[in-house]
């Protein structure tokens, strides 16, 4: 029953929908010295998280009192966090930054010990993050045009696999629901769907052809709709496109 915004205020705030008026009285999150470049929440709704300019995320935890009151600041990183996600099973949190590096963390020790689990370094800045449904893969990718997908079935030290088909920087990914699907998608205006129950998911991609060259020819958005069927994804040229999959 939250939602939670990040601003260049250097604050992020925390909204009730429960509320009889959810836009009255927010919960202000401060902390940051710099803007908030990233917001996310747990699946459990105990933690939201943010990341700076700075090169700290923060996480905050809502089951308490006066969550505004303080945070436990995950430091490691030596520039600007983009992107933060959490597993649906809320074990894992997973940040990428333009230092060229993913940090994986281990939310059942957090309060002990805030130092990453693993790092996974790239050759260039991580542009997105995120984490299948099922917990078992972390995809961080980046302006080089790769992403690197991270196995954590058989434990840590994880299984990297590279995942190569774009021609410019990737802006944006996303699991279906079933963890079947990752899509990527790029500033070449495509999106590449991959297959994650293949025996080799760096085998050659599904690639969705469509978007145009808009003011700097990038797509910027994905999802998966629930069922799997429609994949969205949001363009530069100004246009919204809708992928009938019917992979099943």
């Amino acid at each position: 029953h939250w939602v939670v915004t990040g601003s260049e205020d250097h604050t992020a705030r925390l909204w009730d929908l429960k509320a009889p008026n959810p836009a009255l009285a927010p919960i202000i999150l401060k902390g940051h010295a710099d803007p908030i470049r990233t917001v996310a929440m747990s699946a459990d709704n105990r933690w939201v998280a943010t990341g700076g300019w700075n090169a700290t995320a923060r996480l905050w935890d809502v089951t308490t009192p006066d969550p505004s009151g303080s945070s436990i600041v995950l430091r490691g990183h030596e520039d600007i966090v983009h992107s933060v996600a959490f597993s649906n099973d809320s074990r894992w949190f997973v940040t990428g930054s333009k230092d060229k590096k993913a940090r994986l963390w281990d939310l059942t020790r957090i309060q002990t010990a805030t130092d990453p689990v693993a790092v996974f370094p790239h050759e260039q800045d991580i542009t997105a993050v995120a984490i299948s449904p099922d917990s078992r893969w972390v995809v961080a990718a980046s302006s080089s045009k790769d992403a690197l997908l991270v196995d954590l079935s058989a434990g840590l030290p994880a299984r990297t696999k590279v995942l190569r088909r774009h021609l410019q920087g990737i802006t944006g990914v996303a699991f279906s629901s079933n963890n079947r699907w990752l899509a990527t998608v790029s500033m070449d205006n495509t999106a590449c769907l991959w297959n994650l129950a293949a025996a080799d998911p760096e085998v050659e991609p599904i690639v969705l052809r469509g978007h145009e060259g808009g003011t700097d020819g990038s797509i910027r958005a994905v999802a998966f709709s629930p069922d799997n069927h429609w994949l969205i994804t949001g363009g530069s040229d100004q246009t919204v496109r809708l992928w009938n999959l019917r992979l099943d």
